[in-house]
């Protein structure tokens, strides 16, 4: 209750797990138009259709990642862990794929072969994304520090989140990428040797 000068105010029974469902609720919409909006700038960007839907797969799957272990280590849901810590996981793990996927893109354009160019590019921008990674990870995780519940699941969930991130899309999306290269290489060789014989 607060000071009403027209009307008085009682709560009876406001129970905390439907204002919760209705918090996420509204929520959403934000997280799908994060979603959207971060693989557009990644299409914009990198003029590839395959790189916008393996970067829409790696932010689904850091999603199920995230519920999945927030669920396994007994976090409570709230609006914060659902609503808050997602979007920062799709923008933090957008920003892990996009420096790896350009550094690895930047040493295929010097014509290195696939494996190469991963070696290389990775070689270059790991120790960055590790930093981040683990800076991140150590903010977020001061949060458990506090007594208060919806703030320790908050720095709980997003120093996972990050650490999801930094895996999903700042390791195994330029590992895909590789792979698929390398696959299309060997494949146009193969034709081409066929074409010969």
């Amino acid at each position: 209750r607060g000071k009403q000068d027209t009307y008085r105010l009682w709560g009876i029974v406001i129970d905390a797990s439907l204002e919760i469902q209705d918090e996420v609720g509204t929520a959403v919409p934000f997280i799908i138009a994060a979603f959207f909006m971060v693989l557009a700038v990644v299409g914009i960007m990198f003029r590839s259709i395959r790189v916008v839907g393996l970067m829409a797969l790696g932010l689904g799957s850091m999603i199920i990642w995230l519920k999945g272990i927030s669920n396994l280590i007994g976090l409570d849901s709230s609006s914060t862990l659902d609503f808050v810590v997602p979007i920062a996981m799709i923008s933090l793990g957008a920003d892990f794929g996009i420096h790896a996927i350009s550094r690895y893109r930047e040493e295929r354009r010097l014509g290195l072969n696939p494996r190469g160019s991963f070696r290389v590019g990775m070689t270059g921008v790991l120790g960055a994304l590790s930093l981040a990674m683990l800076t991140d990870s150590v903010a977020f995780l001061a949060n458990a520090s506090a007594e208060i519940e919806t703030v320790i699941g908050f720095g709980i969930g997003a120093a996972l989140a990050t650490f999801g991130a930094f895996i999903i899309l700042g390791l195994t999306l330029p590992l895909v990428m590789m792979r698929l290269d390398a696959w299309k290489e060997t494949d146009s060789l193969d034709t081409l040797s066929e074409d010969n014989e």
